[in-house]
């Protein structure tokens, strides 16, 4: 082999070193492991937008009763980029499997917002998921480390202590059932997968994590949201409205909310939905995932659906065989293309009466 010969193909195998490595490195999922924000990102991170919210005069819903979340898994796993999603700490187990970079969770109840501050006190001192349910328990602790954490903010420090002292012992059950949730033998949420407690406690302590109140229909938060995101170059992966599209009616300005969220291929949006019609797991929900821009945007913008249950009958509408496969494992399904819309439903019964023949009367003999 000539000296030339060897000097080609070392640089073709450094060549090749090098593709493969970027490739890995741009096929990884973003993650949290960029360290702090800080500086420029900080500042672009930062969402200021503020809605107005009207009081809440019914329940609150400060902890969640969405159990099977171990059911996205397979579609969210490691998508990473940003992540926004709405109601308490179901979020984090879902960031823990995407590992997103940038968090924003959003809320209309403000007492939800606050909690998540709390918790973050309580993050932020806890190694281990154990230790933050113990310290939990431990009144005059978090007190403590609440007044150490938010002593520049005298008002909101006290509506926080107030709200840990209301649901101190509420909250206490439910966050010990998370400590021991598994299935098949691993745990399955935020408390109990430890990798997952890690991943989420480093969210927190990057700062990478942003706690909003807002409206899915008001005019600000989500459209800062959108702002934010576009400043930091990065898509939304994941957007997450829990159940809230029951409730709601898809109006003009919640559609151009959703259209705020900057999008790729693999942008997400995550749901559960609870009726008669829907197969659900045991904790009574039907968990939905459906794709954001090529899809979920796409559907809103021919005007036909009015509410999430509109937009579920597609499944009904579509032949069996390509519904059942959309429809498992049970109590899950997903939108693709291969479900029906209702606009082209439409389409074909107009297509039908224009080429059916017109009745008419028989002759009378």
């Amino acid at each position: 082999m000539t000296h030339g010969t060897a000097y080609m193909t070392n640089t073709l195998k450094t060549l090749t070193f090098i593709l493969v490595f970027t490739v890995l490195a741009l096929s990884r999922p973003a993650s949290a492991a960029g360290g702090n924000i800080v500086g420029v990102e900080k500042k672009a991170f930062r969402v200021v937008e503020v809605d107005v919210l009207k009081k809440i005069k019914g329940l609150r819903y400060l902890r969640s009763n969405e159990s099977e979340l171990q059911l996205y898994d397979p579609h969210i796993k490691n998508l990473g980029y940003g992540y926004v999603g709405v109601g308490a700490d179901q979020n984090y187990t879902m960031m823990a499997v995407a590992q997103p970079t940038h968090v924003w969770l959003m809320d209309y109840d403000p007492w939800v917002t606050r909690l998540h501050f709390i918790y973050r006190a309580i993050f932020l001192v806890s190694p281990t998921a154990l230790d933050f349910v113990k310290l939990w328990r431990s009144r005059d602790k978090v007190r403590a480390l609440l007044r150490k954490h938010y002593a520049d903010t005298p008002k909101r420090l006290a509506r926080m202590l107030w709200i840990y002292k209301r649901y101190r012992t509420f909250l206490r059950s439910y966050l010990g059932w998370s400590l021991k949730r598994k299935r098949s033998g691993v745990g399955t949420t935020w408390l109990s997968n430890p990798e997952y407690y890690k991943r989420v406690r480093a969210l927190w302590q990057q700062g990478r994590i942003q706690p909003l109140s807002g409206d899915l229909h008001g005019t600000q938060v989500l459209q800062g949201i959108g702002r934010a995101a576009k400043r930091l170059k990065i898509a939304i992966r994941i957007v997450y409205l829990s159940n809230a599209e029951m409730y709601l009616p898809y109006s003009k300005q919640f559609i151009a909310n959703m259209k705020a969220m900057p999008w790729d291929e693999k942008s997400l949006l995550v749901r559960t939905v609870r009726g008669k019609r829907y197969v659900m797991k045991s904790d009574k929900w039907h968990y939905n995932i459906q794709p954001f821009g090529r899809d979920y945007l796409r559907r809103l913008a021919t005007g036909h659906y009015r509410r999430i249950h509109s937009m579920m009958k597609d499944f009904d509408r579509t032949p069996r065989q390509t519904r059942r496969t959309l429809q498992r494992p049970r109590g899950f399904s997903r939108f693709t293309r291969d479900i029906v819309d209702y606009g082209t439903v439409l389409d074909r019964m107009r297509k039908h009466r224009k080429h059916k023949k017109p009745w008419r009367r028989p002759r009378k003999r």
